[in-house]
C-alpha cells in the first residue's frame, strides 16, 4: 500500500484575519488616458520654486501627483487635498544625506508654467509617463506585529504574500499610501525616525532603532507617502530591481509640511 503525505494548505481563517488589518492604497498605472498625474519628465514649477539639487547637481523627477486625483481615488484624511506633490531623487541614492531626495507640495501650478530651473539639462530626464490612479488593498507584511501575532506557518505566510502581490498584477508596484512592500526588511519607519532624532541632535544608535518597541512606535507615527518600483517605461532602475520608499510623519503631513520626509530604498 502506498501512502501519500497530504500537502499542507494555507489557513484561510488566518488569511481573512490578516486582511482585517489591510488599508486602501493607490496603485499608479501607466495610461494613455487624459490624466494629471505622471512619472518622470519635467515638472511644472512656478517661478520662484527652486529646483532641488545635491552638491550643485539637479535631482531628477520621480513623479508629479495631483492630490485631487488621489483623494478622489482613495480619501486619505492625513494628506492634503489641494495642489500636487513632486518627488525628486538623486541617482546616488544615499539614505544618509537628506539632500538626496526632496518632496515639494505645490498648492497651485498653472498648466504649462515652469521655472528657469526646468531648463537645467541632465542626461537622465526621461519622457513623461502619465499614470492612472487605481484603488487597491494594501496588506501588512509578515514582519509587522499585527501579522506576527497571528502566528502563521510558512505555507500561510507565502499565501498571504502571493495574495498581496496580486493587487499589482504584473505591473510595477508604484504606490501611494497603505503599507510598504519591503524587499530586505520592514523596519524602514524606524530608520526614518532614528535619522530625524539624530538631525535634532539626539543620540540614537542602530541597536535602539531595531528594538521592537521603537519599530512599533515609528510605524504608528509615520505613513508611507509613496513607493516607486523599478520600471523600464519610466527609466527607473534602483540597484537590482529595487524600490524607493518615501515616508512622512502623520502630524507633519496634516500640517502640509513635507520638509522632513524620510527616504529608504531596498533591492534584491
Amino acid at each position: 500500500m502506498l501512502w501519500w503525505k497530504k500537502e499542507p494548505k494555507p489557513d484561510q481563517k488566518l488569511i481573512e484575519k490578516a486582511f482585517t488589518f489591510a488599508q486602501p492604497a493607490v496603485h499608479l498605472v501607466a495610461t494613455e488616458e487624459a490624466v494629471r498625474s505622471y512619472l518622470a519628465g519635467l515638472p511644472e514649477l512656478p517661478a520662484g520654486i527652486a529646483w532641488p539639487t545635491r552638491g550643485g547637481n539637479a535631482l531628477f523627477l520621480l513623479a508629479s501627483i495631483d492630490l485631487a486625483e488621489l483623494q478622489a481615488c482613495v480619501p486619505m484624511d492625513w494628506l492634503r487635498r489641494d495642489g500636487r506633490l513632486l518627488f525628486f531623487v538623486d541617482e546616488d541614492l544615499d539614505e544618509d544625506d537628506p539632500e538626496t531626495w526632496s518632496v515639494i507640495h505645490l498648492q497651485s501650478a498653472p498648466p504649462g508654467t515652469t521655472s528657469s530651473a526646468a531648463e537645467v539639462a541632465f542626461a537622465h530626464a526621461a519622457e513623461k509617463v502619465p499614470v492612472k490612479l487605481t484603488r487597491i488593498v494594501s496588506v501588512p507584511s509578515w514582519e509587522r506585529e499585527e501579522i506576527k501575532s497571528l502566528k502563521m506557518d510558512d505555507v500561510t505566510s507565502e499565501e498571504l504574500i502571493e495574495l498581496s502581490e496580486k493587487a499589482y498584477g504584473d505591473l510595477p508596484r508604484h504606490k501611494l499610501g497603505g503599507f510598504p512592500d519591503p524587499i530586505q526588511g520592514d523596519e524602514m519607519e524606524a530608520l526614518c525616525e532614528g535619522r530625524r532624532r539624530r538631525s535634532d541632535g539626539l543620540l540614537v544608535t542602530h541597536e535602539e532603532e531595531m528594538r521592537e518597541e521603537f519599530i512599533e512606535m515609528a510605524q504608528r507615527e509615520w505613513r508611507l507617502l509613496a513607493q516607486f518600483d523599478s520600471d523600464d517605461a519610466a527609466d527607473f532602475m534602483w540597484g537590482d530591481a529595487g524600490i524607493l520608499y518615501f515616508f512622512v510623519r502623520e502630524e507633519d503631513s496634516r500640517r502640509g509640511d513635507f520638509s522632513n520626509v524620510g527616504f529608504c530604498w531596498q533591492c534584491h
